[in-house]
């Protein structure tokens, strides 16, 4: 499975929730689109995927609710925490002028 960015996964919580604003809250699709300055073709198409979403079996697929959002951040972040501990474990090679620098400042005591 390929690591997506947490923007993307920000952008979709974005998306649910301009979506949940005009199902659940019955505010107009006009009125969000007018307010956030957003076309009026790509919000309607969010509520209608969030509708079909929500009406359909459940499945793989995109997140429906901000906690399933929530998991994936996390399962996202915990899959970068690993390959940085490996590189971690991995000798550090340090150049000439860093391993005198290193040396000078052992011999100076502080």
């Amino acid at each position: 499975m390929a690591l997506k960015s947490p923007w993307i996964l920000l952008l979709r919580v974005f998306l649910l929730q301009v979506a949940n604003m005009i199902v659940e809250q019955g505010v107009s699709v006009s009125q969000v689109c007018k307010d956030m300055k957003l076309a009026e073709s790509a919000v309607r198409r969010w509520v209608a995927q969030l509708q079909s979403e929500q009406g359909g079996p459940p499945g793989i697929g995109k997140p429906l609710t901000a906690e399933q959002i929530r998991i994936r951040v996390l399962g996202v972040s915990r899959a970068g925490f690993y390959p940085a501990q490996q590189r971690l474990r991995q000798p550090v090679t340090l150049c000439a002028a860093s391993v005198h620098l290193q040396a000078a400042f052992s011999a100076s005591g502080k």
